[in-house]
């Protein structure tokens, strides 16, 4: 986990899948939520098929999945980046299509923090024996392993907080982007 200390962390280990735990370190509350990563309970929604916006807002999701007592809600995170008409920006994919393509821009010029490096890309795919997996990695490494794959949902958002145990650089003590942020890892 690079400069994080590792036994603070490595208690998300002992966390049952499907449950909350809350994790203090240095004053700040950390809320993990374990999921198997071969599950295909998790979803990305919010679009219709031609892309526009179904809700608006993550608050308007949750009122209509709530109003369907057949849908079991566990967690519901926003888990993209969007442009003011609600559109995602980068890759999109819900149930097989695909919103808005991989954007592969990497320069920064007007400093959007979409555009921080490594963004990254958390997608779910089949694997050809009918298993499926959720997998987060970086725009530039998803770009190589997408065709090989059958992606059903994908949403790409930047940057990444933590890339192979190493904290982003952009994230350091002296960093202007200090907004709140959630993280998909998988492990």
């Amino acid at each position: 986990m690079g400069s994080l200390e590792k036994n603070k962390f490595s208690e998300e280990n002992k966390i049952a899948p499907n449950s909350l735990q809350i994790v203090e370190y240095k004053k700040n509350k950390f809320y993990i939520y374990k999921l198997n990563k071969s599950t295909k309970n998790i979803h990305i929604e919010g679009y219709d098929n031609f892309g526009k916006p179904k809700f608006g807002y993550l608050n308007n999701y949750i009122k209509y999945i709530l109003k369907d007592s057949s849908k079991n809600l566990e967690i519901v995170m926003n888990g993209g980046m969007y442009q003011m008409n609600g559109r995602p920006v980068g890759l999109c994919i819900t149930k097989g299509n695909t919103i808005h393509p991989l954007d592969t821009q990497t320069n920064n010029p007007d400093q959007v923090n979409f555009y921080l490096q490594p963004n990254g890309v958390f997608y779910g795919y089949s694997m050809p024996n009918g298993k499926y997996l959720w997998n987060v990695t970086s725009t530039k490494e998803y770009k190589k392993i997408s065709k090989a794959i059958k992606v059903k949902y994908a949403t790409q958002s930047g940057p990444m907080l933590i890339d192979d145990c190493i904290i982003n650089k952009s994230f350091g003590i002296r960093s202007v982007n200090k907004k709140i942020r959630n993280e998909v890892g998988v492990n």
